[in-house]
């Protein structure tokens, strides 16, 4: 049967275990107080006990596995969030340019309607008074057409084309 180590003792081989692990850690994941209790076949309470204080301090100087990525989610949000903040003001200042140019259209579109029917009433009332003669010209096609209603330089093709 083993003898029990002295308090001075487990102390000084929890240290030896925590720096041997701390030599080889990458990451507070690869120091954890279950891997030195483990090593040294103690429970975690023993490792608190005897050098919880230690133990804290060397699991300080190690890299979160956790920390980097959620900085990096929260930078890469945060920078996401601008880029859509920018890209609402930019639509909707296309949508308002986008507004004022049909509108101008519109109202382009409504000037020359209006000068169009001022046109036609001016031009239905000349023609009520007679001082306007509507003269329909009438097509070549059909000046020169024969009784068939073909025109004259058909029967000189004598069908060729």
């Amino acid at each position: 049967m083993k003898a029990r180590m002295r308090k001075e003792e487990r102390r000084e081989q929890l240290l030896r275990i925590m720096r041997e692990l701390l030599a080889s850690a990458t990451s507070r994941a690869d120091f954890t107080p279950a891997k030195v209790a483990e090593a040294a076949d103690v429970s975690i309470v023993i490792v608190y006990r005897y050098v919880g204080a230690e133990f804290i301090a060397m699991r300080s100087q190690l890299p979160d596995p956790g920390q980097p990525t959620e900085l990096k989610l929260r930078r890469e949000n945060a920078e996401l969030r601008r880029q859509l903040k920018e890209l609402k003001e930019r639509y909707k200042a296309d949508v308002r340019r986008d507004f004022d140019e049909a509108i101008k259209h519109i109202e382009e579109l409504s000037e020359e309607n209006h000068l169009l029917l001022a046109r036609v009433e001016d031009l239905e009332r000349k023609v009520k008074k007679g001082a306007v003669v509507v003269e329909v010209p009438v097509s070549s096609y059909l000046q020169g057409s024969n009784s068939e209603g073909k025109p004259e330089s058909d029967k000189n093709d004598n069908g060729k084309s």
